[in-house]
Formats: C-alpha cells, sequence, structure tokens
C-alpha cells in the first residue's frame, strides 16, 4: 500500500506493475506491455518476471526480477511509472 491509500500490484504477465489509488480504480501500468523478451533484443524499459518492490522515500520504485540472465534491479518513478535506471549482476557473495 501506499502513503495515499493507492496500492501497486506484481502483474508476472503481462510483465508490468500497476497502480490503483486508494478508491481501488486503475491508474497507471509501470513498465512496458508484455515486458522484456526472453530471447532477443535487449530493452531497459520492460521488467522480466517482476517479483519485489518497494518504495523508498524519495518516491523510486525499485523492482527485482525472477530471472538469473541478467540478475536484474530496475528503479522507476512511481508517480510517473519512468524508468530511471538499473542494476545488472550477480551479488558480491553469489
Amino acid at each position: 500500500l501506499l502513503e495515499d491509500g493507492g496500492m501497486l500490484i506484481v502483474e508476472r504477465l503481462p510483465t508490468t506493475i500497476s497502480l490503483y489509488d486508494s478508491a481501488g480504480k486503475f491508474v497507471r501500468t509501470i513498465g512496458k506491455e508484455g515486458g522484456r523478451p526472453w530471447i532477443g533484443k535487449y530493452d531497459p524499459s520492460g521488467m522480466l518476471l517482476p517479483r519485489g518492490i518497494a518504495i523508498d522515500k524519495h518516491g523510486k520504485l525499485w523492482v527485482t526480477e525472477d530471472d538469473n540472465l541478467p540478475r536484474r534491479i530496475s528503479v522507476w518513478d512511481a508517480k510517473t511509472g519512468k524508468f530511471e535506471k538499473e542494476f545488472i549482476g550477480g551479488t558480491n557473495y553469489g
């Protein structure tokens, strides 16, 4: 749940995050519809099997993906849905 009573829902298919307001009305989709392709040209504006989400104190939505190649965490503006940056690779202990 968001501070304003809205909520974000991970949509494994169509591979996006959906934002709903406090009344349960759909507001917007975060991430490219259909997500990132399994094979083919890499597109950072899409997600592949989004799994865990968190919003930080700056209003950034952090999304982990349930895929090993590549391991990816993407960062989005939670208010606008705009892709901002990504972190790719294994952990330093993995």
